[in-house]
């Protein structure tokens, strides 16, 4: 868990960079483009308030998956007063700057789903970077279904993603995904029960269930598969 840890205090930064010199003003233009918006997995009050320890980890790493989204989201909000704006039919290009980097999003609106990029012009973390695809995502505007890439500054591989569905009976998918085969899946049940699922280069290496009173079950496993721990909670008192 410490890896993704580290992932969101670092692109937090890349955040903070991008909101920094935005103002909050609204142009007609900005309008039109759509705010960044994922659904959120939910989790029974009951596993919230719980202190067992396999409890608090799953919140804790529900809590990152719910959150590197919206942080990184925040890349999507075209700055006021774009400084140009291209636009054919339903898909438009906004170019603005943000401390001497130029920050340019491809918009395209399908009528259920969004597709957008973000690229990248200038100096920034000690390298040059001259239009570089930073971000792309694309999502259902019903929230359903879509995904969220993040790309690799060091040579623009695809290093981290997120993909989430909705099936249909209403279980809400999302898995975390890095480019060394380190993986989280959680399935959300509409009755706030789920799972959480936690690999390492490919082999899964813990599982947590939690019902929708809050009492859970967990184990852990060795790269063989074989469990080597397990355990349970009952909801708080």
């Amino acid at each position: 868990m410490n890896k993704f840890i580290k992932i969101f205090l670092t692109f937090a930064v890349l955040l903070i960079f991008s909101v920094a010199c935005k103002d909050a003003a609204t142009e007609p233009e900005q309008a039109a483009a759509e705010s960044f918006s994922m659904k959120e997995i939910e989790v029974p009050e009951a596993l919230t308030n719980s202190s067992n320890p396999k409890a608090i980890s799953a919140k804790s790493q529900i809590l990152v998956l719910n959150s590197l989204p919206t942080l990184y989201g925040a890349w999507f909000t075209v700055a006021s007063g774009p400084e140009s704006l291209a636009k054919v039919n339903d898909d438009r290009t906004y170019t603005w700057n943000s401390n001497g980097v130029a920050i340019t999003m491809k918009y395209s609106d399908s009528g259920d789903e969004i597709f957008r990029e973000i690229f990248i012009s200038g100096n920034y973390g000690g390298q040059t970077h001259s239009n570089f695809k930073f971000l792309e995502s694309r999502q259902k505007k019903d929230r359903s279904q879509g995904y969220f890439k993040i790309f690799d500054f060091s040579d623009g591989s695809e290093t981290t993603s997120w993909v989430w569905t909705t099936s249909s009976d209403n279980v809400y998918s999302m898995n975390f995904l890095s480019d060394d085969g380190d993986k989280i899946e959680v399935n959300s049940n509409p009755d706030k029960s789920g799972t959480i699922s936690q690999y390492e280069n490919n082999v899964m290496i813990s599982k947590t269930v939690w019902t929708a009173n809050g009492t859970g079950e967990w184990w852990q496993y060795d790269n063989q598969g074989n469990v080597t721990d397990s355990g349970s909670w009952n909801p708080p008192a």
